[in-house]
């Protein structure tokens, strides 16, 4: 569940423009590399054309608006978006240095932390410790994480749990499986049988 307050500031002015940019799968606009601050054109642009970018530029599977139906009408259109692209290898080449350097860092992260589309990873301590969560209903059974370096706790965030209280377990190719059916917002937890 999100609590999402009432009353809230931005850095946003009211006559910003950016504000009201469109998505588009077939983006013209994109973000500068250094900051991610500045807007920046993919392509020539023609007079009157709408400046639009892909929402997947900025944001990962937990987005508030995750499930909103694409109307952009492009050849390349993905229906409804779930926030997922950036883990897409040809979206990655195609579009790196134009995201947000939240997800710049998120795609590097990639290459050690590969989990599901169908977790987040969130701080769910008052120490601010990062935990994984189903984002969605996880099947038992199902690949939830995979370890492609040493089977460790900030590999993935996954949580170490006691034997019986583990929903999850290591097979032999470092993948992380679903032991049961496990509901939105479940933390994804670990016996690491003495592998830290």
């Amino acid at each position: 569940m999100y609590v999402i307050p009432r009353t809230f500031a931005t850095q946003q002015d009211d006559d910003d423009e950016c504000v009201l940019f469109n998505h588009s799968c077939e983006p013209n606009c994109g973000f500068d590399s250094d900051y991610g601050q500045t807007i920046v054109a993919l392509r020539s642009i023609s007079i009157g054309e709408e400046l639009t970018y892909d929402y997947s530029f900025l944001e990962t599977e937990s987005s508030l608006i995750r499930g909103l139906v694409c109307e952009c009408n492009t050849p390349s259109c993905v229906g409804t978006l779930m926030f997922d692209r950036y883990r897409d290898e040809e979206f990655q080449k195609r579009f790196y240095l134009y995201m947000s350097p939240y997800l710049q860092r998120r795609v590097r992260e990639l290459k050690t932390k590969w989990y599901s589309t169908k977790c987040f990873t969130r701080s769910a301590t008052d120490e601010k410790r990062k935990s994984l969560h189903a984002l969605e209903w996880i099947q038992a059974g199902e690949i939830v994480a995979r370890f492609s370096g040493p089977i460790d706790i900030d590999n993935h965030f996954i949580t170490k749990a006691s034997e019986f209280k583990a929903t999850c377990m290591v097979d032999e190719h470092k993948q992380v499986i679903a032991l049961y059916d496990l509901p939105p917002q479940s933390e994804i937890t670990l016996n690491y049988h003495g592998k830290l």
